[in-house]
Formats: structure tokens, C-alpha cells, sequence
């Protein structure tokens, strides 16, 4: 087996060779969803009108528009994608992470080569080693600083925010907590964030470890479809903290590219629907603790 061959087997069950070129167009359709979604998320989210936001937003409906019709998606992923190196270089080099993930998934749907099987496979292969790389990294990066080991970061992120606090306060002992709350704004002098209870101590090491394994995990064809199934279980834990809607469902979107089935298309209907009802709850002022 040749080394591209390897790299095909990514995202794909090794036993078919089948052409992914719908899911390709299924997750593109995805792409310029969330694009424009999350765009005007923030062109809602400022305090007065600004030309060159509106514009983007504008810019990504009008692709969402056009892509839409199967026979201008790629048309409208080029697009897109030029779209999105725009806001990149206009907002460096503040501009969330997410955002150079989308763009670099939006430029392999719209400028790798799709005319044959093998640039189809080898795109669609692509999209999965992306996220494999993305989930290994956020695991190693928290490994590498140190501050999950103690969970002091978790602890911060529940000082500082209800909404980390919510969600971790069943597993800090109340002492803790209080201790925790009181700290404020991390100043000079201020801590320490080290939490002193082993059950939130254990759960915070174990982020960084299921990020790691379940990257190894989404490599192998064994292992592979119930590792995607526990990432998403993962990002949604995750997410009860963060709330960071827009990184959640891109990734869990990309994390779908490696099951061997076509689920994205199943859950099209679904994923739509939860874009469509984040811009309801912002439209309708519900929606200021999404981001």
C-alpha cells in the first residue's frame, strides 16, 4: 500500500472505495451555513453599525444563497473561501481559531481539485486529518502548559464565569467554590487558581488525556467510529462550559467526515436547524451567552 493510499484510509472504511463527492457537497452546504450564521452573530453583537462586518455577513449569505443550487456550490465555496481569507488578514491577528479552521476547510472544498475520484477521496481525507490534528493539538497544548494539572484553569475559568461555575460546581467542595468565587480579576497576588478536590482534579486531567487518545483513536479503522461518537460527547461536555456554539459545530461537523457513513446528510436537517435556531435566540436578544 503506497503512503497515499494510507492517507485515503483516513475518513473512510478501508474495505470501500466510494466516492464521497456527495458528502463533500454535504459538508460544504454545512460550511457556508456557518459562515454566515456566525458572521452576522457578530455584526448583532456590535454596539453600533460597522461597514466592512455588514459586508462580510453580506458577502457569506450571498455565497449561502448561491450554494445552495448543487450546480454553483463550488462557485460558491471559492467564494467563500476568498471571503474568509479577507477576514482573516482584515482581523489579524485578532481572529479566533475557529476561523482559520473554517478557511482552510472552506479552500480544500473549493480549490483542491474534485474532477476525479482520487482528488475527491484525497479532499475528503484531508478535512479528516484536520480535525485528527486540531483535536491532538488542543490536548497536547494543555499538556505542554501545565495549568489543566491542578485544574487551574478549569478553576479560573469557574472564578471568573457563572457559567464554568454551573457546570463544575457539583464536583468542588463548597469550601472550595466560595474560595474559588472570591478570588476575582487574576491580578498579581491573586489565587491560586489550584483547586484542593480530587474528583475536579481527575476530571480536569482527563480532558487533555481523551483529547490525546481519542485523536490516536479516530486513526484506526477499529476504533474509529466509536472515537467519533465519544469526541462528540466530548466537545458537548465541553461546550456546557465554553459555550463556544460556532467552534463546537464546526468541529463536530469535521469530526463527522471521519465516520464511514454518510451522517452528515442525515443530520443536515438537524444541524440546520440548530444554526437557524441560534439566530433565532440572537435575533430575539436570548442568544448573548453563544459565541
Amino acid at each position: 500500500m503506497s503512503d497515499i493510499d494510507r492517507v485515503l484510509e483516513l475518513g473512510g472504511d478501508p474495505s470501500e472505495r466510494g466516492d464521497p463527492d456527495v458528502r463533500l457537497h454535504t459538508l460544504g452546504l454545512v460550511l457556508l451555513l456557518h459562515s454566515c450564521v456566525e458572521t452576522w452573530f457578530w455584526t448583532l453583537d456590535l454596539e453600533r453599525f460597522a461597514l466592512g462586518v455588514t459586508l462580510l455577513a453580506g458577502s457569506y449569505t450571498a455565497c449561502l444563497a448561491v450554494g445552495l443550487s448543487p450546480r454553483y456550490r463550488r462557485l460558491a465555496l471559492g467564494s467563500a473561501a476568498t471571503v474568509a481569507l479577507v477576514q482573516v488578514l482584515w482581523t489579524f491577528p485578532f481572529v479566533a481559531n475557529h476561523t482559520f479552521l473554517r478557511a482552510l476547510a472552506l479552500g480544500s472544498l473549493a480549490f483542491v481539485g474534485l474532477d476525479s475520484l482520487r482528488d475527491r477521496r484525497l479532499a475528503h481525507a484531508a478535512l479528516g486529518w484536520m480535525a485528527v490534528v486540531v483535536l491532538f493539538y488542543t490536548g497536547f497544548q494543555k499538556l505542554a502548559y501545565g495549568t489543566y494539572f491542578q485544574g487551574q484553569y478549569l478553576g479560573c475559568m469557574a472564578s471568573l464565569t457563572d457559567r464554568f461555575g454551573r457546570v463544575f460546581e457539583w464536583v468542588v467542595p463548597a469550601a472550595e467554590f466560595t474560595r474559588l468565587k472570591g478570588i476575582g480579576e487574576p491580578v498579581p497576588g491573586a489565587g491560586p487558581y489550584a483547586v484542593h478536590g480530587p474528583a475536579f482534579v481527575v476530571l480536569s486531567n482527563l480532558v487533555y488525556i481523551a483529547e490525546i487518545g481519542l485523536a490516536f483513536a479516530l486513526l484506526l479503522p477499529r476504533t474509529r467510529r466509536a472515537a467519533v461518537w465519544a469526541t462528540l460527547g466530548l466537545i458537548f461536555f465541553i461546550q456546557l462550559g465554553a459555550r463556544e456554539v460556532f467552534f463546537g459545530l464546526l468541529f463536530c461537523n469535521l469530526i463527522l467526515v471521519l465516520h464511514p457513513r454518510d451522517v452528515n446528510r442525515k443530520l443536515l436537517p438537524l444541524t440546520a436547524g440548530l444554526y437557524l435556531l441560534a439566530l433565532l435566540l440572537k435575533l430575539s436578544g436570548w442568544g448573548g451567552t453563544l459565541s
